[in-house]
């Protein structure tokens, strides 16, 4: 009775109380999944009403019984988490590649065991105790080198100031060029000395990376190494540089390479797992930005221009033109608010309100969701990535351990006595 039923040409398949219909062949498309297999699916078979039943998410079995009817077309339905679904889909043993596999992006491990030891220390903070301890003192290098850079500025400050009254008369005669060479040059050792501390370990940790990387050219062009190599070259190219330039040039190069440090910043990036969600965030919602950006271009011309007009009779010296009063626009459509520029008559101040309201809604309310939903899901997939490169990294060190235990095992002595033991048999 059970065969008769099986060969079939139509199939029902009932999900928590919810039935579905479809063809045998279409679910024999994929004879590798859970659906597709007469012997897999066979467990679930309830000869009583000649249906399967499946205890398992019904608005994600949309999604699944779609992959057989389109022949290999996945869409996640909305309202169906992406952990949930990764669920669904290995129950039903669907297969799909991951998004790092869609990308051509595989994870690379050295060949040589102290070059694999030294690059899981400084890349997967999670692969042992000694690589989270490295992650954190780095990352408190590069939060002292912010301080220090922050810091340092009262130190100069503060020397500026006391030594400017003995040298009044002095700086009178110098030009904006040599007083700005002086600051410059009235750098603490203190300050200097710690910088290059900062210096020394971010070389260290630079090369320790190029040295332990398995592609190099790749490692070098990416973007956390080139963030890497933007925060040491200043430091070496201001002590190269010195005084060797034209005066003006000089301590414009010197203003550059200081505030070059602030890239330091953004070498948090590669310990700070919400950074890389957010950055991730912000390149899949390219589109929607855009947008966004367009339409804020194109509100900022229209009330600049209608508050131009409205205001130009009698409040002419603040609104003296359309491009002064795109700043009024800005702020007043950031809800920042100034007061530097204010409307005076009736229909500028309702111009005002209305742009201030636009504002609101156009820049907070719009992308919100769409940014919430975006950093929800590829929060959750970083999640079951560093799961399952955590999963890697202790398979792969278990296999480690269990080749050095067979290798210590066959050693020459230990096959004599294992003979001797045995009877003095070859075998």
């Amino acid at each position: 009775m059970f065969a008769l039923k099986e060969s079939g040409r139509r199939i029902t398949l009932n999900v928590q109380g919810c039935r579905f219909e479809t063809f045998q062949e279409t679910l024999e498309e994929f004879p590798e999944t859970l659906l597709g297999s007469e012997e897999k699916r066979r467990r679930f078979y309830d000869p009583q009403r000649d249906e399967y039943y499946l205890e398992r998410d019904k608005c994600a079995f949309d999604a699944i019984l779609f992959y057989y009817q389109s022949r290999g077309i996945l869409s996640r339905p909305a309202t169906v988490p992406a952990n949930a679904f990764d669920e669904e889909l290995k129950f039903y043993e669907i297969r799909t590649e991951e998004p790092e596999e869609q990308e051509g992006k595989v994870n690379v491990i050295p060949a040589r065991e102290w070059q694999r030891k030294l690059w899981e220390l400084l890349e997967y903070p999670e692969s042992s105790r000694q690589a989270a301890l490295f992650a954190k003192l780095s990352m408190a290098v590069i939060v002292l080198s912010i301080i220090v850079f922050c810091v340092e500025t009262l130190d100069m400050a503060s020397t500026i100031a006391g030594k400017s009254l003995s040298s009044h008369n002095d700086t009178n005669n110098k030009t904006f060029v040599d007083r700005e060479r002086d600051k410059l040059q009235k750098r603490p050792k203190l300050w200097f000395v710690i910088d290059t501390c900062i210096i020394v370990w971010f070389t260290f940790e630079y090369a320790a990376r190029l040295v332990s990387a398995p592609e190099k050219i790749k490692f070098v062009l990416s973007t956390l190494a080139l963030i890497d190599l933007t925060a040491i070259i200043p430091y070496f190219l201001s002590l190269f540089l010195g005084d060797d330039y034209a005066p003006a040039f000089s301590f414009t190069i010197m203003r550059i390479f200081r505030l070059l440090r602030v890239i330091r910043l953004l070498k948090l990036t590669r310990y700070v797992a919400a950074l890389k969600i957010l950055g991730y965030t912000v390149r899949s919602c390219q589109e929607q930005l855009t947008a966004l950006i367009f339409l804020i271009l194109i509100s900022v011309v229209l009330f600049s221009s209608t508050i131009y007009y409205i205001e130009n009779k009698e409040n002419s010296e603040q609104f003296d033109s359309i491009p002064a009063s795109l700043w009024w626009a800005i702020v007043t459509m950031t809800t920042v608010g100034y007061g530097d520029m204010a409307p005076v008559t009736p229909f500028g101040r309702i111009v005002g309100a209305l742009c201030a309201i636009f504002g609101v809604v156009v820049m907070v309310c719009l992308p919100s969701p769409v940014f919430i939903s975006s950093f929800n899901e590829i929060y959750m997939r970083h999640i079951g990535q560093m799961r399952k490169k955590s999963k890697q990294i202790d398979a792969d060190n278990t296999s480690l351990k269990v080749k050095r235990t067979w290798r210590s095992a066959i050693k020459p002595s230990n096959i004599l006595l294992i003979r001797k033991f045995c009877g003095g048999q070859e075998n």
